[in-house]
């Protein structure tokens, strides 16, 4: 669903007291004619020695001469905040699109808790600026480990089509797999260890503790879709929202159905279906590939083409693959290929011989995306 977003809010929408208690880092810009101030609070650091999740907020204050000479003061509050932790103590759980008037109570208290005076119709106006999209999934036995699928997720090297630069990392938060460029980050990790790592909330100590107890299993992997620049974040949500162009808000993107979509597209984009298939079938011995291809009805060129595409693959990878084909044979081959192995692999999911493929589990369950929500 979602998870962090930034929210915020000008000076025809609220008012900013000169003088906040909670006032922290003040960073400064000055030019001619105008200056720029950013104020971060220490609130939400406050709250944190507490055990407890509270939002970041950023003042910005602007003063500019116009035209005429005329000084223009103008202000705006950014409200950063994980919305599951606002509701819950941690991002384990997922909110859900009836949560809306929960998480406006909860900013309203925390607004005016650092005296600043806001209605929920004021915040269901804020625009947002960044948005996190992403889906917490609990891995069957046969999947294997967590740590060990995202490393073989990222030999496998689905990832050219995707237009995204990506590392693989391994610190105290566990294993974790990106595909980032400037505007967009897509991110593949063991949620479990890195609220280890990072959990602060009673919530999150009470996960912990079931780590050492031996009580929780490290059986959740999280993909997150984080849009971090308000105008491309606009442009992706206007090809599932099409009734509005900008300025989105909170209610907006409170929708399942737009997570999901969101979602399933990114993981496309970085997992094609036609490589998929190939690296499911990768994953098999030649022998085991020949065996189950000779029981399925598929005719003896096409066994040909997915098994050489196979070899090929297991060879010089999916990235130097795509460039030997365009290369070799052309750019219509190529898409001839490509449209051939998505028929093939169709096929031979309707005859159930691609059982047991993580990245087609992974596809299903985000197909499926189902809530993970605490208890009531």
């Amino acid at each position: 669903m979602i998870d962090s977003i930034v929210i915020s809010l000008n000076e025809r929408q609220i008012h900013i007291p000169e003088r906040i208690d909670f006032e922290n880092v003040n960073i400064y810009k000055k030019s001619r004619g105008w200056s720029n101030e950013s104020i971060v609070l220490d609130y939400n650091q406050r709250l944190k020695k507490k055990q407890v999740y509270a939002p970041s907020f950023e003042i910005l204050r602007s003063n500019r001469k116009n035209r005429k000479g005329k000084h223009i003061v103008s202000h705006k509050l950014k409200i950063q905040v994980s919305l599951p932790k606002l509701l819950y103590g941690t991002n384990f759980f997922e909110i859900e699109p009836s949560d809306l008037n929960k998480i406006t109570d909860k900013l309203l208290f925390h607004l005016s808790e650092i005296k600043i005076p806001a209605t929920k119709d004021i915040l269901l106006q804020g625009i947002v600026e960044r948005v996190d999209f992403s889906k917490n999934l609990v891995l069957p036995t046969w999947a294997g480990r967590v740590n060990g699928l995202i490393n073989s997720l990222s030999r496998l090297d689905y990832k050219q089509r995707s237009g995204f630069r990506y590392y693989l990392g391994n610190d105290n938060e566990g294993v974790y797999l990106v595909f980032y460029n400037v505007t967009q980050k897509f991110t593949v990790y063991d949620k479990l260890s890195e609220i280890e790592a990072n959990g602060f909330t009673r919530v999150e100590q009470g996960i912990i503790d079931g780590f050492k107890k031996g009580n929780v299993q490290r059986d959740t992997i999280r993909f997150e879709l984080s849009l971090m620049k308000k105008q491309s974040m606009e442009a992706v949500l206007r090809r599932y929202i099409g009734s509005k162009k900008k300025d989105f808000t909170l209610a907006d993107i409170m929708s399942v159905g737009l997570a999901k979509n969101v979602l399933l597209d990114t993981f496309s984009k970085v997992y094609p279906p036609e490589m998929v298939l190939l690296c499911g079938l990768m994953q098999r011995k030649n022998n085991v590939l020949e065996a189950m291809l000779d029981g399925s009805k598929i005719r003896l060129e096409k066994k040909a083409l997915l098994i050489f595409l196979v070899n090929k693959l297991w060879e010089i990878g999916e990235k130097d693959l795509r460039k030997e084909i365009k290369s070799v044979y052309g750019k219509n081959k190529y898409y001839s290929l490509r449209k051939e192995v998505r028929t093939l692999a169709n096929k031979i999911k309707k005859q159930g011989l691609g059982q047991a493929n993580v990245i087609e589990f992974i596809r299903q369950e985000l197909e499926n995306f189902e809530l993970i929500i605490p208890k009531r």
